[in-house]
């Protein structure tokens, strides 16, 4: 990742390098049926609906510092992809981001390396494991009851998805995203002794000296765009829940 910092064009920069983690779901009408819990001598009744319609979340996280952008778009392709880094620069403009995502046909188009503020790095094939908004999808499909459910149109989809994002506060979002991997080797770097001249050459791993730090809760949003078949994008940010402890931790 430290290598990917001399990738800006603008080497004055003085902006902050912030690691930044991307990815997609698809959440849909059609029934995830599995086990629940139901009272003494009851029996759980759900339905199974095979409807497919389906909606996608895009998201990217810093696990530093508990922030997040995403948008529910309707398909995955080249030109949301575009619309979605479009808002991430202007929403991040404070900061130089190093974007972790995987190598899917809709990131791999040229156009990514427009943004002089966003440089993608591409993690390897066939290993999300590595990619910690993995644990948010997970914590987004439990916490907001997609399983057992069945939704009778696809804007109720997008109503519990928003609902379920905007209640992810920083302190959520660092408890779901900063994984052991990523903890331990923060810890390893704050243990070196550098001078101040290294560290300040060294810009993308201030993020392993930060995890844990207390941050103030970050304010929320929606921001409504029409888009094709009558779908819509929705600015999501956060605002204040609570989360299992440890929870999404590998």
């Amino acid at each position: 990742m430290s290598s990917k910092s001399t990738e800006f064009s603008n080497k004055e920069d003085s902006r902050a390098i912030k690691p930044f983690f991307q990815d997609e779901a698809r959440l849909g009408r059609i029934d995830n049926i599995c086990s629940c819990w139901v009272p003494p001598k009851g029996r759980a009744i759900v339905c199974n609906q095979p409807i497919r319609e389906y909606t996608y979340a895009y998201s990217t996280v810093c696990p530093e510092r508990g922030e997040s952008f995403s948008l529910i778009l309707p398909y995955a392709s080249e030109s949301y992809m575009d619309v979605f880094m479009e808002l991430v620069s202007k929403e991040f403009k404070g900061y130089r981001i190093i974007m972790s995502m995987d190598g899917a046909a809709w990131h791999r188009d040229d156009k990514l390396k427009k943004w002089e503020n966003i440089i993608p790095l591409f993690q390897p094939a066939y290993s999300p494991q590595v990619n910690p908004i993995e644990s948010l999808w997970h914590h987004i499909r439990e916490k907001g009851k997609f399983k057992n459910t069945t939704f009778h149109s696809l804007k109720e989809v997008e109503n519990r998805l928003v609902q379920v994002i905007n209640g992810l506060d920083k302190d959520t979002l660092k408890s779901i995203t900063v994984l052991k991997w990523i903890r331990s080797f923060g810890e390893e770097v704050k243990s070196l002794q550098v001078d101040t001249k290294e560290t300040e050459v060294v810009e993308p791993d201030e993020m392993h000296g930060c995890v844990g730090s207390k941050t103030t809760t970050f304010g929320y949003g929606l921001l409504p765009v029409d888009l094709a078949r009558d779908s819509s994008i929705s600015l999501l940010a956060t605002e204040a829940t609570r989360q299992q402890k440890n929870f999404g931790r590998l």
